[in-house]
């Protein structure tokens, strides 16, 4: 008798062959929510299939509403009780349930409860969700209940139908007793695929460089901009170097050669030196977050003739 299998993502026309070794299948499943592995025997023109469904979810999955197991009634990390929530068949997102939130009146609450607090690998702020609504939503904004204080997302309207939403919390937490649900108008709708985002702007560090205090006039200054370190290939970083000498009423923008900044001055006086960095990040598909670090220097710019009794350290001449 000869065994197969195969596997693929709930939905998909097409079945992917995979391995069976010590009579199991070994395949590694990309990406979340349901997939089927069929296992096909054949003896002879005799065969027979079975599929099993899997649900994978990442580590960062605040709810998905499908069961722990089938024969189970106990929904993933749903809480201990529920208001004005309840999970359902009648729409879903990936997998088989949702969370129908139904109001009754304009600015009433939903929310799940937990008796135990629930922590998470990560702080976060960044929430994503799939919501699929019968009518436009004015305001859906959410809240979180923590051990260590609460917090509160950005208000968004919700348009009629299917549609991702990115919800940004005041502050980042980690753990929640409460997640809630805040809605303007009565109404009902559903999410699913509830998941927390962290940035890779989190890992990214800045490392100053302070530039020398003094630099000679008519004699090239040369300067390194800060460091930027733990940014991968998600995070776009970009540099705005200005300076404006005594007198000046606008900055000149510099442009870096070999990873320095080399500039002449040709005025004595302060010189305002400015360092920009941008760091962006395209979090979801539909949020992108931006920050931004600014860095202001002065230098003086002095004859060479000139003794300011200073370290050679200070100096940024070449």
């Amino acid at each position: 008798m000869d065994v197969s299998a195969f596997y693929r993502k709930e939905g998909s026309a097409d079945w992917t062959a995979c391995s069976i070794e010590g009579g199991k299948a070994k395949v590694k499943l990309v990406g979340e929510g349901t997939f089927e592995i069929k296992f096909r025997a054949e003896k002879g023109a005799s065969w027979d299939e079975e599929i099993y469904k899997v649900l994978v979810r990442t580590t960062n999955t605040l709810f998905d509403f499908e069961l722990d197991d089938e024969n189970d009634t106990t929904h993933y990390d749903l809480g201990d009780s529920q208001y004005s929530c309840v999970p359902s068949t009648e729409w879903s997102h990936d997998g088989k349930y949702s969370l129908k939130i139904s109001t009754t009146y304009s600015g009433d609450w939903a929310k799940v409860i937990y008796d135990t607090p629930r922590t998470f690998e990560d702080k976060f702020k960044l929430v994503t969700m799939w919501i699929y609504a019968p009518k436009d939503i004015a305001v859906v904004q959410i809240y979180a209940k923590s051990p260590t204080g609460n917090v509160t997302s950005n208000k968004i309207s919700v348009a009629k139908g299917e549609g991702e939403y990115t919800f940004e919390f005041d502050k980042e937490i980690q753990t929640i007793t409460d997640f809630e649900f805040y809605v303007t108008n009565a109404s009902y709708f559903y999410v699913d695929s509830v998941q927390y985002q962290v940035s890779a702007l989190n890992k990214t560090t800045i490392q100053e460089r302070p530039l020398s205090k003094y630099a000679y006039l008519n004699k090239e200054f040369t300067f390194d901009a800060p460091i930027v370190s733990g940014a991968d290939d998600s995070v776009d970083v970009s540099y705005e170097v200005v300076y404006k000498q005594a007198g000046d009423d606008d900055y000149t923008t510099l442009t870096a050669k070999n990873g320095n900044y080399n500039v002449t001055f040709t005025k004595k006086g302060a010189v305002e030196v400015e360092i920009r960095i941008t760091l962006k990040c395209q979090v979801t598909s539909n949020y992108q977050e931006t920050r931004v670090e600014t860095f202001t220097y002065t230098v003086d710019v002095i004859d060479e003739s000139s003794d300011p009794a200073v370290d050679d350290k200070e100096w940024g001449n070449s």
